[in-house]
This record gives structure tokens, C-alpha cells and sequence, in this order.
């Protein structure tokens, strides 16, 4: 089937309205709140608006009519759109995976592909999404047509990936350890595992024996393996 455009502006819409300026600026810290916020189209409260042919700045928590003008702004951007990856761009990072959660159904094989893998390989912490759980990540990438997901030498590696290999998982503080994401560059796991950790709060090393059949991607970025963790009731715990 081909991307149903018109459904997925329709949808990334009424994405916009998902979540309140006072909901979005409740899910930041106390001490941040004001500046920045959690809104589906914007992470600051101090936005660029086009009013009279001039660029100006507004701020959309304090002034209804900024806020206003600024959905009105993101609508348009979505309507002039020519393909989901220009919506897409639109959207803020930590919600990104919610938005592929929604217009999914609508999308051409070639756009979820493509479109999944950007998403996952731009949220700075997709093992950990509160809006997205790993179970239905997993079946994401598991519908996903592989020859979309990755690109040629990605999809050449992944074929010739041995019956079983060894990946690894660095986990720094505050991560979750049963994520998806590893890799078969064990320095790079390390730098993961350094990468949040703390004298008090180390972070550690996590190394599987794993099987092909349970790789759900290969990524040339960071090597990384995604792979299956509920395959046969999780059999790597």
C-alpha cells in the first residue's frame, strides 16, 4: 500500500493537541519550568513566530495568543508537507516514537521502515519511552520489511551474521538494563556504560551469547544489534 498522507496529517494534528502547555510544562523539572517544556511540538517555551512578514519571538506558556498562532504555524508546516519525513522533523525528539505509534497503520512499507529506523536511531533514549513500550517496539521491528529498515551494507551484514555471536549492553546510571539496543563493539558498550556513570552510581557491562534468529536489526551506527529480549520467554535473563 502507499503512505496515506492525508491520514497522517491528519493524525500529526491532532498529535498537536495531546498533550496541554500546562502538562507540557509540568513534565520538566521544577527548576527548568518557564523555559523549557515536554509539549509534542516544542521543547521551549520561547518559540519563532512569522507575524506581518517578521520573525519574532513569543513565548507560548505565558501568551494564549503566541500559543495559538504557534499550532496554527505547525498545522500549516504539516499541510505543506510533501512526505512523513518533513512531519516528522517537526515533532519533539522524545515523542517521535509515540507519533509512529499513531500514523503506522498508514504508512507505506518503504516509509515504516525507513521512518522506524530514524526514530530509533535519533531518540537520545528509546529503551526507556514512557509513551512506548519495548514489547510493542519489538513487534514493530519484527513487521518491519527488513530491505527498508536497514540500508544495503546493513542488510548484507545482517544476512551473513553468524548462527550465534556475542553482543553487549553498557549500562550507565539511570538505564534501563533490558533495553534492546546492543552492540558487537564491546569499547562501544564501555563508553555507554561510562557514558552517565558516577563514583557513587558506576554503571556495568552487560555481555549475551545470542542467537541470529533473535536479531531483530543491525545498524553500521555503533554497531548496534536490536535485539529480540522476549524471544522464547526472554531466555536471556
Amino acid at each position: 500500500m502507499n503512505t496515506d498522507l492525508i491520514k497522517v496529517k491528519q493524525l500529526s494534528k491532532e498529535f498537536f493537541d495531546l498533550i496541554s502547555i500546562e502538562d507540557a510544562c509540568n513534565a520538566v523539572n521544577e527548576e527548568f519550568r518557564g523555559l523549557f517544556i515536554s509539549h509534542t511540538y516544542a521543547n521551549s517555551a520561547i518559540v519563532g513566530l512569522s507575524k506581518n512578514g517578521n520573525m519574532v519571538m513569543g513565548n507560548i506558556v505565558e501568551n494564549e495568543e503566541d500559543y495559538k498562532e504557534y499550532r496554527k504555524q505547525m498545522f500549516n508546516h504539516i499541510d505543506s508537507a510533501n512526505n512523513c519525513r518533513q512531519i516528522l522533523m517537526l515533532i519533539n525528539t522524545p515523542y517521535k516514537l509515540l507519533w509512529f505509534k499513531y500514523v503506522r497503520h498508514f504508512l507505506s512499507d518503504k516509509d515504516y521502515g525507513e521512518l522506524l529506523k530514524d526514530i530509533w536511531q535519533g531518540s537520545e533514549n528509546p529503551n526507556q519511552d514512557v509513551n512506548v513500550s519495548l514489547d510493542e517496539v519489538i513487534v514493530w521491528f519484527k513487521s518491519a520489511k527488513k530491505h527498508f529498515l536497514m540500508d544495503k551494507e546493513e542488510l548484507e551484514y545482517f544476512k551473513n551474521l553468524p548462527s550465534e555471536l556475542t553482543v553487549y549492553r553498557g549500562v550507565s546510571r539511570g538505564r534501563n538494563p533490558k533495553g534492546l539496543s546492543y552492540t558487537i563493539d564491546k569499547e562501544q558498550a564501555i563508553w555507554f556504560q561510562n557514558r552517565f556513570s558516577t563514583e557513587d552510581e558506576p554503571g556495568f557491562l552487560i555481555e549475551k551469547k545470542i542467537k541470529k534468529e533473535d536479531v531483530l536489526a543491525y545498524f553500521t551506527y555503533e554497531n548496534e544489534i536490536v535485539l529480540n529480549i522476549n524471544q522464547e520467554g526472554d531466555r536471556y535473563e
